[in-house]
């Protein structure tokens, strides 16, 4: 069984025959709802978000955000997963959205989380450690639940030029409405980007390990910068065999 997991990065909008598949198990994140063509070609089980001021702030761009996962909940019956604190908020907002609607606990960060430590299996569970950013905290925890080959597609990375976190497709983000989060939250951006990105490459590394140690197969459809994703790579199908990827 295969689970993907698809992000904002800018290669997310070359993959052309990404479509809707019988079997595998989609988890998409973030601002990939706003792209309806997209959304209809994936029409994900998952889609997961959990930013206090991308997702959850008072700007322009949370409110036409929060329109695209009331769509999504609405033509796909897709389920919306975010913190428990968060999806309480939501539900009251949003109450349309409370049958599709999961929040996770999250559980206490500790020495462990230095060696990788999350929770892959959510059904006995619903909890997950708390790492800060969506690819770690939520999607490989709920893909892993559902499979054991996990396929990554738009998970690019940071450029030494990108003056935020990382770049975004265009088509999957709310890029003229970006300036209504700055307003709301000017310090928010006041961070290390390099700091976070090498932490985060940092964690991924090791949760990718760990993941691969309990016998997970993990492959970066499309390019990755970023070290544990780029040296994992699909398999090259045989000689005469039609790839079915869609990179």
């Amino acid at each position: 069984n295969v689970a993907r997991l698809v992000a904002t990065g800018p290669s997310i909008q070359d993959v052309k025959s990404l479509k809707t598949s019988d079997t595998a198990f989609t988890v998409a994140c973030n601002t990939i709802a706003v792209n309806s063509d997209l959304m209809e070609r994936l029409r994900p089980e998952v889609l997961t978000f959990a930013d206090p001021v991308y997702h959850f702030g008072p700007s322009v761009y949370v409110e036409k955000f929060h329109d695209a996962v009331q769509r999504a909940t609405a033509e796909y019956g897709t389920f919306i997963v975010t913190t428990d604190r968060y999806a309480e908020w939501l539900r009251r907002k949003i109450p349309s959205i409370s049958n599709h609607l999961i929040g996770l606990r999250q559980l206490t960060r500790g020495a462990s989380t230095s060696a990788g430590h999350q929770n892959f299996d959510l059904r006995g569970n619903l909890a997950v450690v708390p790492y800060p950013n969506i690819l770690t905290m939520m999607m490989l925890p709920i893909a892993a639940t559902f499979a054991r080959r996990l396929d990554l597609y738009g998970f690019d990375g940071r450029k030494p030029s990108d003056q935020g976190f990382w770049a975004h497709g265009n088509s999957v983000q709310l890029s003229d409405d970006m300036e209504s989060v700055r307003e709301a939250h000017p310090g928010f951006f006041e961070v290390d980007y390099e700091d976070y990105y090498d932490e985060h490459v940092r964690q991924l590394t090791q949760i990718v390990t760990r993941l691969e140690s309990d016998g997970y197969e993990l492959a970066s459809v499309t390019a990755s910068r970023m070290p544990p994703l780029a040296i994992r790579v699909p398999e090259p199908c045989p000689s005469g065999v039609t790839d079915p990827s869609p990179a």
